[in-house]
């Protein structure tokens, strides 16, 4: 496509699936256990939960109108890209991509106060609410 209107195509031999593609490019192997060498491509998922990574991150976060843009969940086996936003000081919204699964949850938090939040999250495969209270000792 053009500039304005791109389209990017993933393909590989042996075929695999697109987020089987990512995670090739991300992770220079299908899976990794921590203390495995991964490659140049695994050093570089390793820099982005590192400091490094953070820098890279939270340039993004400058540049796009979101609060936080966070390379989440477990970095060799589930690694997903959290972009959020807080509306209001109780309110924050966020979108949650699994780079393995392909698989994107929209998520939205209330904070009632006193340790009291609901949380919400619907993806195509499921929906729920959750009622949480937290304290500090």
């Amino acid at each position: 496509g053009t500039v304005l209107d791109h389209e990017v195509t993933l393909f590989s031999i042996p075929q695999m699936t697109d987020s089987e593609i990512v995670t090739y490019l991300l992770l220079d192997k299908a899976s990794v256990a921590p203390g495995e060498s991964s490659g140049l491509l695994g050093t570089a998922v390793d820099a982005v939960g590192g400091s490094a990574g953070n820098k890279v991150l939270g340039d993004i976060s400058q540049i796009l109108p979101v609060d936080d843009v966070v390379l989440g969940g477990d970095i060799y086996n589930d690694p997903s890209l959290v972009v959020g936003k807080r509306l209001t000081k109780d309110l924050y919204i966020s979108y949650d991509f699994s780079l393995v699964d392909n698989l994107g949850y929209f998520k939205v938090r209330y904070d009632f106060g006193l340790g009291f939040f609901l949380e919400t999250k619907s993806s195509s495969e499921s929906n729920g609410v959750d009622l949480f209270y937290s304290f500090e000792r």
